[in-house]
């Protein structure tokens, strides 16, 4: 049967602000009760169903800024009456704990969807004309610190812990005599040798090597001969001729040489003349007089 078929309302809705205190200091339960009886367009109540809700916290104004939401899937009751606690379902936005009561006004938004999934049909909007108490001061401003204490009295000095004396080791073991007088084995120095691994399978190696029509054959030591490929590969294609390269420039050659004063002169064939040097070296130092030959 089609959700269009069907018109609910919110009837009575109650709000229960129920904060049990277990002491004066314990921490207030970040959880709000809250009720509302079910009915349809015709009065009837929605009863022993399980409904979809989505309860959203409005700060400011019936439209205003959502603070905190979340979804819950509650049963009614034979009477058509649904009870949760706001803060305990799952979070859709926000922090329940983390809201300021003190800048208020809040607004509680429901959404219901009557069959229990997230097509919500059923939108109502009441404001909390006052704040839980413990919620308020859970997150309102801290009071002034009171005045510190009269110091305590100083707590009996603890027994003293037991503590390692000396240390002994015997057939392979450490023996720890304590304080307290008493002697533990604290276990082996050296423990015992791990079992030996499993032997691993031998691998494949090659018994002799044949070249045969210029291939390669490879005899294993599993009796499986295999070919290695050939030995030489195949010729290459020959390589495009290369582009003839530039003629180089003409070098420099001699065109005449001259001897001028005892020096060459050498004329290029750039133009140009350079002195090749002397043509006779200077001369010599004068030899020492020979000795003087035997009479005849």
């Amino acid at each position: 049967m089609k959700l269009k078929a069907y018109q609910f309302k919110v009837g009575l809705i109650i709000f229960l602000l129920n904060f049990l205190i277990s002491s004066i200091f314990a921490q207030a339960p970040q959880k709000m009760s809250y009720q509302a009886v079910i009915r349809n367009s015709s009065n009837a109540l929605v009863t022993s169903t399980v409904i979809g809700m989505k309860i959203s916290v409005l700060q400011g104004s019936p439209s205003g800024t959502v603070a905190y939401s979340e979804t819950q899937s509650p049963t009614t009751n034979a009477n058509g009456l649904v009870s949760l606690q706001i803060g305990a379902g799952t979070v859709v936005s926000g922090t329940f704990s983390a809201i300021n009561w003190a800048a208020g006004p809040y607004f509680i938004q429901t959404e219901t969807d009557p069959l229990g999934g997230t097509a919500y049909s059923i939108v109502g909007t009441t404001e909390l004309t006052s704040v839980p108490y413990a919620l308020f001061s859970s997150n309102g401003p801290a009071g002034a610190q009171g005045p510190q204490g009269i110091q305590g009295l100083v707590g009996p000095s603890g027994a003293n812990g037991v503590s390692v004396v000396s240390a002994t080791v015997a057939t392979d073991s450490l023996f720890l005599s304590l304080s307290n007088s008493v002697t533990i084995n604290a276990g082996h120095v050296v423990g015992p040798a791990g079992a030996n691994g499993t032997n691993g399978t031998n691998g494949v190696s090659v018994i002799s090597a044949t070249v045969a029509t210029d291939s390669l054959y490879l005899s294993l030591s599993n009796s499986v001969t295999i070919n290695a490929g050939h030995v030489v590969g195949t010729a290459g294609a020959n390589g495009t001729n290369g582009t003839n390269g530039t003629n180089g420039i003409n070098g420099i050659s001699v065109v005449s040489s001259t001897i001028v004063t005892d020096s060459l002169y050498i004329t290029l064939s750039n133009s140009v003349i350079i002195n090749a040097g002397k043509v006779t070296g200077p001369q010599g130092i004068q030899g020492l007089t020979g000795a003087t030959g035997s009479v005849g």
